[in-house]
């Protein structure tokens, strides 16, 4: 599960954490003829100090970060984080590409909670937008917006996650893992709203294609994804 508080969705209202003192020294940046602006999924790597030097896109391509950088969210040395990376793609003067880092939001990876360690779900709707498999398909990515707002309550804080149901027989054959999103408003106000990016790992799907069941402010809504 993840949970998120009251003050955190200031954050994500600004969408993009601007990362500062990144500089392309030598390169053209923005319009220039070596580099243009690109939006990926990716998996990016922290070093032993905690610093982005490089990150995967979905694509499977490798893009060293130029300069490296950090954020107050990435906490462990060594370590890989998902994330929705806006930056420019420059080169270098051996002719290989790096990303030079313009904006990151983070993705959370949700692990699927089998249903018996939660009992009754928590189902507060939610705006539900789209889910996708990812390009090498590795990730099933989701889009949801999220209501929020501030109060004096310090105990407010929002939870979501993905709960296992069971595994179904398709007609055709196939298994399909059924899966619920949870989610628990826990008294945050529902005043605006938030958009969220979250992933799951299809190494945690054991079945041929999963279907997602999400209560909207329109009621119960199904996605039904294949992932062969």
């Amino acid at each position: 599960m993840y949970r998120t508080g009251v003050r955190s969705f200031f954050g994500f209202l600004l969408a993009l954490l601007v990362l500062a003192g990144c500089s392309a020294d030598g390169y053209d940046s923005g319009d220039g003829r070596y580099s243009y602006l690109r939006a990926d999924f990716v998996e990016m790597h922290a070093d032993a100090g905690k610093a982005v030097d490089y990150v995967v896109t979905d694509e499977g391509e490798r893009l060293a970060a130029d300069p490296s950088f950090t954020l107050s969210w990435i906490t462990k040395p060594d370590s890989v984080y998902r994330a929705l990376m806006y930056y420019n793609k420059i080169y270098s003067e051996s002719g290989s590409a790096c990303a030079k880092a313009l904006s990151v939001v983070q993705v959370p990876v949700l692990d699927i909670i089998p249903l018996q360690q939660v009992g009754e779900v928590p189902s507060d709707p939610v705006t539900f937008e789209s889910a996708w498999l990812s390009a090498g398909g590795k990730y099933l990515n989701m889009c949801v917006l999220l209501k929020a707002g501030t109060t004096d309550d310090s105990d407010a804080m929002q939870t979501i996650g993905i709960v296992g149901e069971q595994t179904v027989t398709m007609p055709d054959g196939g298994s399909c893992a059924v899966l619920r999103f949870l989610h628990d408003q826990g008294g945050v106000p529902e005043y605006y709203s938030v958009r969220k990016y979250l992933s799951i790992r299809t190494a945690d799907i054991d079945a041929d294609a999963v279907k997602i069941k999400i209560n909207t402010y329109s009621g119960e809504t199904e996605k039904v994804i294949n992932l062969n």
